[in-house]
């Protein structure tokens, strides 16, 4: 019999591609085929009756393929096709997609379609933060898809409480996969799109190839959304790796073929929390550059063909193509080479391997958090509660920025008029001032007006305005007596976002810890090890927007990521309930509500420190630097009184400088129309400065006003500089009334006459520490000169106060510590043995599994022989049809189009907002309602037939003698519920050649000072509980866990060599294993006055600055802690102190913990 005739009708540029050329050779060589490319040009030109008439055809559909021509032209001459043409029509909708995977009970996003050109009245509405079509409400992050399947233009929505903003995904373009636009925020309304939710895959995507039913490629990749770098190897190809499926996703694979009859098939795979979900369906795919793919995918088609046209080949193992020049032979797509395995071998006879690296780690430097409250009776605020009755609701929060806009709005026009009103008093009156309500109100409204006027990106995470009714009376309306609201608190937050500087060291402290914590070499570095899917890497975030974007920053520099920090906060950073129940936890209420006690007890008495009775009762540990601290601070109420009176003056440097600046500015540019804003209530200021000595604390500055425009966006550096003069009076104005408080309102500001709320003491700091790091060259001489006299007055107390708050005893110390950081602890602990718990996720729960494999397609597979020499006839493979299955079973009845299934799963409804089901659970379910012949073939290792290249591969050859239990074992790619990333187990490893001997898990957990100072503790204290020795060397010198303080654990597993393991330690996971496994702790104080590279422990005022501001460099506190030992040292701690876990408390921490 002579050659088949096999047609390959594409487009010429993928007819050309290096992919379909490696198979055509391929199938060419056997000497079975007779292949002929239908020329472009014939496809778009010619009449199908007169393209080449062949027996066979690979035909796909690609941009400007005429689809229907090629549908026409298989009706006419009726080839044996591999994929199916009149199902790829399917493939070019979306919709159609979602539908076909949905029928077929595959698990994809929930959706909803809108077109925007037939849309009715209001049936979308789109708000700043999300949408809502019909009623339905999606909201952002989420996917705009074009309904074209042939458009790669998809959007991804940011929500503002992120930044904003969209990221726009496109064809690879050189190393640019997608781009960041901020100022995109708002959908396209230029055609029928597809919105779906945005889920997180820990910023990896997974493409899965297949060949019939029974073959699965899958390899893993960076995903676009992050920073739309494409991760290249040495030679200029796309780093992917390739990844172990689990039986699930395996089934949907299967599934996917006969959904779409397409053999030949390529799909997306979106590892989320909730399961793997299918995003995308691409038709005719090949994998790339990989030979033994090119091998095993020639030889099944060639197999099927053959059976096709019930031919029966003698040969069943075709030749393959070698060492061709134009072909890649590499094993993977990482970047690998002769030297690299040459480094990889001496790795493996080091004495020991970094196995985990733990990072718990404080925010980036912020700015001070700041509250505004006064009472108003201005009728636009009012307005807000129309409609809202006495016993429902009395409070309304403004979020978003439309909201802020409005409401500036109005507080633009209510200014007028009470400017309007103080002008007309003043010109009425002699010599008298306006009334000073008039005058307060007005500096309210103003200082609003500054703060809504507030437009960083993300300073947005921290700001809020809340409106809270405080007075009702009763009005006759339409003959009914209705109550109304006629007074309303008003509360602006904000402040607390990350400064440039924190986001700048959050940063490189990223790229600073990518090279001090992994090997440094370019084999096994951090950057390598993630390329090559080796690194198991996952960052936590507590709620805090500053933690959050802090997070984001770090992960910038850590894995060298570019672009926006926006996507890379939705992708990577972990903020879930389940991380803020890690790092959220407040103090309870009771034992801080002790511990305040006694520091006021301690610190308004007249006492000193520094006498051996008192030092033992405020540090009653052996903490030598806060005992220095305490020598420091002597008499702690003659200290207040000192910091009081630096204070005062230091606003009455504010004062004069603010006034100085507004003649400046009035001299400069009389006519400038920006310096009509400012209110005449500032230039009678600069008349009376003159004379202010020491003004009530209460504040007798008149309303400064600054020009409403965003600092980025003055032009002139006076007004600037005027404007954060103005904000930092407001700031320490309201500081000082706060923490000073009179015993006699009508008498004066005498050390006599007042008291301190102690509590205020780390605000007062901050406050402090932000004008001398970041505003000096704001500041004048003289508010320099008096603030950096304050440095050394208010230091000592707020060290001793920030670390007494955690506890003034070590058993306070411990059972605050447990009660804030227990979760943490064990998490901490899971991450370290990661190694041993392999059935367990994250969070210490099992692993769900299905407990029997799937059954092949037709009838139950027999189990391979144990020699590889018997090699069965083709008709018993799974990729062509049994003898005595269904006609339409098999590819035949896939490619031909017949339907393969009376009883598919039931199609569901489409619920566009709900939660995505798991994979574990659409899979149990479609296994239920399909009868045997119907469930489709997921073997999970040995997805090819025993006769296809076991010649040529000696490790496929051995998984056909696996064992069923063996089978099982392996169809389960472990990994926990919370983390995609693959966990193989040695078997796995070994029968796949994935190389798992240098996987590292790095944890990283973003989190505030509480949480900081309390897992401290417990390192420092906790020794204890057990009455053993310190884990950790002495820690005295260490009092300040500043701005991006760190707490590192890195976890070595020692090589003991095959020859020293037991055969039975090899075979349990008892704790003596863990032996094996040492742990080092590492501490970095965060940011720190730097003297020649070291911590200056108790810095003068004058470098409290900028540049000699750094994070200060980590420090090895326990080199060498059995994990044994560290596993009981923290149990103890947990079980001894921890009684308290879980108690309720009065909220989140407390603002004063950052």
């Amino acid at each position: 019999m002579g050659k088949i005739t096999l047609g390959v009708c594409c487009m010429a540029s993928k007819a050309k591609s290096l992919p379909m050329q490696s198979i055509l050779k391929r199938l060419e060589t056997t000497g079975d085929f007779a292949i002929e490319v239908f020329p472009e040009e014939v496809i778009l030109n010619e009449p199908i009756e007169d393209w080449p008439k062949v027996e066979c055809l690979i035909s796909f559909a690609s941009g400007g393929f005429p689809l229907d021509k090629a549908i026409a032209y298989c009706k006419l001459v009726g080839p044996r096709v591999i994929n199916n043409l009149e199902y790829q029509k399917k493939l070019c909708n979306r919709v159609e997609v979602y539908r076909t995977l949905q029928d077929w009970g595959v698990p994809c996003p929930n959706f909803v379609c809108i077109n925007h050109l037939n849309l009715d009245g209001d049936q979308l509405q789109e708000n700043e933060n999300d949408i809502v079509f019909n009623g339905q409400k999606l909201s952002k992050p989420f996917v705009e898809k074009p309904l074209d399947g042939d458009r790669h233009d998809i959007w991804i929505h940011y929500p503002r409480s992120v930044g904003g903003g969209a990221k726009k995904l496109f064809r690879k373009e050189k190393n640019q996969s997608s781009e960041f636009d901020a100022q995109q925020n708002t959908i396209r309304r230029d055609g029928e799109y597809i919105y779906e939710p945005f889920l997180p895959t820990q910023g990896t995507d997974i493409k899965v190839y297949t060949v019939g039913v029974d073959y699965i490629h899958a390899e893993a990749r960076k995903a676009p959304t992050v920073d739309g770098k494409v991760q290249r190897s040495k030679d200029g190809k796309e780093v992917r790796y390739p990844v172990v499926l689990t039986q699930a996703e395996k089934a949907i694979g299967a599934l996917i073929v006969r959904a779409f009859r397409q053999n030949v098939c390529g799909f997306d795979i979106l590892r989320t929390d909730g399961g793997s979900i299918v995003c995308d369906v691409n038709g005719w795919s090949f994998v790339k550059g990989n030979q033994r793919y090119y091998n095993d995918c020639s030889q099944l088609m060639r197999l099927h063909l053959l059976d096709e046209m019930q031919v029966k080949s003698t040969r069943l193992d075709a030749p393959t193509i070698v060492n061709t020049h134009e072909e890649d032979h590499r094993e993977t797509f990482s970047e690998w080479t002769p030297s690299d395995a040459i480094q990889e071998q001496n790795a493996h006879q080091q004495p020991e391997r970094l196995r985990c690296v733990l990072v718990v780690m404080r925010h980036g430097d912020r700015r001070p958090k700041e509250k505004l409250k006064f009472k108003s009776k201005q009728p636009v605020l009012l307005k807000y509660f129309d409609g809202v009755e006495e016993d429902g609701s009395t409070e309304i929060r403004l979020k978003t920025t439309a909201e802020m806009q409005r409401l500036n709005v109005h507080m633009e026009a209510v200014a007028g008029e009470v400017r309007a009103q103080l002008s007309k008093l003043e010109a009425d009156g002699d010599e008298g001032s306006p009334p000073t309500e008039l005058q307060t109100e007005l500096r309210n409204i103003e200082l609003l007006m500054e703060v809504l006027s507030m437009h960083d990106r993300y300073s947005v995470l921290e700001q809020k305005v809340q409106l809270k009714a405080t007075k009702w009376k009763t009005k006759e309306k339409e003959g009914e007596t209705v109550r109304q609201v006629a007074q309303v608190l008003v509360v602006a937050k904000w402040g607390g976002e990350l400064t440039v500087k924190g986001l700048e060291q959050a940063e490189d402290l990223g790229r600073r810890l990518r090279s001090d914590l992994y090997p440094n070499d370019p084999t096994f570095g951090l950057l390598r090890l993630h390329a090559t899917f080796q690194h198991d890497f996952k960052i936590y975030s507590s709620q805090e927007g500053r933690c959050q974007v802090t997070a984001a920053a770090f992960t910038k520099g850590f894995l060298d990521l570019e672009g926006d920090l926006t996507p890379i906060l939705v992708s990577l950073v972990t903020r879930d309930a389940f991380a803020q129940g890690l790092l959220d936890e407040p103090i309870p209420k009771k034992q801080r509500d002790a511990v305040k006690a006694k520091i006021e007890q301690l610190l308004l008495s007249d006492v000193d420190l520094c006498s051996p009775e008192i030092l033992e009762q405020a540090c009653p540990t052996d903490h030598s630097g806060l005992r220095e601290a305490a020598r420091r601070i002597g008499s702690p109420l003659q200290l207040l009184h000192k910091l009081k009176n630096h204070a005062m003056k230091y606003v009455d440097s504010i004062v004069f400088s603010i006034a100085q600046l507004t003649d400046e500015m009035r001299g400069s540019s009389p006519c400038d129309e920006e310096d009509e804003t400012i209110s005449y209530h500032a230039i009678a200021l600069s008349r009376k400065t003159a004379a202010l000595t020491q003004p009530p604390v209460s504040g007798a500055v008149s309303g400064v006003r600054s020009p409403l425009v965003i600092p980025s966006d003055l032009k002139d550096v006076k007004k600037r500089q005027w404007m954060y003069l103005r904000r930092k009076h407001n700031r320490w104005r309201k500081l000082l009334a706060g923490i000073v408080q009179l015993k006699d309102p009508d008498g004066g500001y005498d050390n006599d006459n007042v008291s301190y709320d102690v509590s205020k003491i780390p605000d007062l700091w901050d406050n402090l520490y932000y004008d001398m790091v970041t505003h000096r060259s704001i500041l004048g001489d003289n508010s320099c000169a008096i603030a950096e006299a304050m440095v050394a007055l208010l230091h000592p107390l707020a060290q001793w106060v920030c670390l007494s708050e955690y506890g003034i005893d070590q058993d306070e110390k411990l059972r605050i510590g447990t009660d804030v950081t227990w979760r943490l602890v064990g998490k901490i602990l899971a991450d370290l043995e990661f190694m041993f718990d392999e059935d367990l996720d994250e969070a210490g729960k099992p692993k769900q599994c299905l407990e029997e494999p799937v059954t092949p397609c037709g009838s139950a597979r027999d189990e391979p022989g144990d020699s590889c020499s018997q090699t069965p006839t083709h008709t018993t493979s799974a990729f062509a049809p049994l003898e005595h299955a269904e006609p339409d079973d098999g590819w035949r009845g896939i490619s031909q189009g017949r339907d393969t299934s009376q009883h598919k799963p039931a199609a569901r409804p489409s619920a566009p907002f709900e939660e995505p089901r798991s994979a574990g659970d659409f899979l149990a379910e479609a296994a239920s309602d399909m009868s045997p012949k119907q469930v489709p073939a997921a073997l999970p290792i040995d997805s090819l037939s025993s006769r296809v290249s076991l010649s040529k591969d000696p490790r496929r050859a051995q998984r056909m003698r696996l064992t069923p239990q063996l089978r099982k074992e392996l169809s389960h790619a472990l990994r926990d519920s919370s983390d995609w990333h693959p966990r193989l187990n040695e078997e796995v490893a070994r029968l796949t050649g994935i190389s798992t001997s240098h996987k590292v898990r790095s944890r990283i957990y973003c989190t505030s000072a509480s949480t900081m100072h309390s897992l401290l503790n417990i390192l420092r204290h906790g020794h204890t509980a057990s009455g053993t020795g310190s884990i950790i060397s002495d820690l005295g010198h260490i009092n300040d866990l500043n701005y991006l303080t760190q707490i590192v654990f890195r976890c070595y597993e020692r090589d003991a060599g095959e020859n020293e393991v037991d055969q039975a330690e090899r075979s349990t996971r008892h704790h003596g294993r863990k032996t094996r496994y040492r742990v080092e702790i590492l501490l970095s104080s965060g940011v720190q006055v730097l003297r020649d590279g070291q911590v200056g422990q108790w810095p003068e005022g004058s470098e409290l600055c900028q540049e000699r501001c750094d994070v200060a460099p980590l420090q090895v506190v326990a080199d060498c802690v059995d994990l044994e030992k560290l596993e009981h040292f923290l149990n103890d701690v947990v079980k001894e102190f921890g009684h308290t876990a879980g108690d309720s408390s009065d909220g989140p921490p407390s603002e004063q913990d950052d």
